[in-house]
């Protein structure tokens, strides 16, 4: 791991550049603890020519991670391949390595974005010729990177629909636990009327997310005037004893909406009305068992709701 020149001021940038074996953390970890000693409030760690990842390069990483925080830094991965990407949240240190810029979609620009309640980044996949633009939320545990939201993006991008997955401020900052749904509101609606004033400026705006993400969506779809909301594995009905059903925030939606539902989510299936769409998939809350039928599902949806 080398130093790279930094690409603004005040942010420390590193490159993995290649394969890390065992035996190579204490190595890293020292140059990282060097490294530190320049000026920057940020650290990055670009790891593009990580094409083969496995489990030994996830624990360097991590451990390159607690040395960061050691100093009072956190590192932000770079450039990371769907692979390692899909490692890491496989492992559960999805928020212990935050992802920064993606190596699975060239053309990707990831933005920051000031919230009411912190810092928030959007990863801007443009299409050709844009007709519209789907804005995407993450859910409660996961990050933007889980293959639903994965499958969703390739949808849209196919339908002339460009893409903006959002990471919600606690991810940013590190937190395992999400903040409340006020501020979840709160910030994703600041940073969707960022972007619809600027990098989506003129395009007809859609917007959703996976699980919580898709009920932030629905709360705050009057006020971000989206023409449609999609919805990745709703969380219907909490789990717990005597918890009230969350199907009221689907029906408060007055806009054309699409839930896609693995037929086995343990918080069961909402059921389609006039302005709604439920489509089922094989499968349970994770959405992976047909993520084929996902991406039809969302492309026709999509093609439906701009054709009206």
């Amino acid at each position: 791991m080398t130093a790279q020149p930094p690409p603004s001021e005040g942010t420390i940038v590193f490159s993995v550049d290649g394969p890390i074996a065992r035996g190579d953390e204490p190595a890293l970890c020292e140059r990282l603890r060097l490294a530190l000693l320049a000026l920057g409030d940020r650290v990055v760690c670009d790891v593009g020519a990580l094409v083969a990842p496995d489990v030994v390069a996830v624990g360097a990483l991590a451990r390159l991670q607690l040395t960061a925080r050691r100093r009072g830094h956190q590192i932000r991965l770079d450039r990371a391949s769907p692979e390692l990407a899909e490692l890491i949240g496989f492992v559960g240190l999805d928020l212990v390595l935050p992802l920064g810029r993606s190596a699975s979609m060239s053309g990707v620009t990831t933005i920051e974005i000031e919230t009411p309640h912190g810092r928030a980044l959007a990863h801007l996949h443009p299409a050709e010729e844009a007709r519209a633009a789907l804005v995407l939320g993450h859910g409660a545990g996961g990050g933007v990177a889980s293959r639903d939201l994965t499958a969703a993006t390739g949808a849209a991008l196919s339908a002339g629909v460009g893409v903006a997955l959002v990471e919600q401020p606690y991810r940013v900052a590190g937190r395992r636990s999400p903040a409340p749904a006020h501020q979840l509101d709160a910030a994703w609606t600041a940073v969707v009327d960022r972007l619809h004033a600027r990098e989506l400026r003129g395009l007809p705006l859609l917007v959703g997310g996976r699980s919580s993400g898709g009920r932030v969506a629905c709360r705050t779809a009057e006020a971000t005037r989206a023409v449609g909301v999609l919805c990745l594995a709703f969380p219907l009905q909490p789990r717990r004893a005597g918890a009230e059903s969350r199907l009221p925030e689907l029906d408060a939606v007055t806009v054309p909406t699409l839930v896609v539902q693995g037929a086995r989510d343990p918080f069961g299936v909402p059921p389609s009305a006039p302005r709604r769409t439920v489509v089922q998939v094989e499968g349970d809350h994770s959405l992976r068992g047909d993520l084929g039928a996902l991406t039809d599902g969302v492309r026709a949806w999509l093609e439906s709701v701009l054709a009206s």
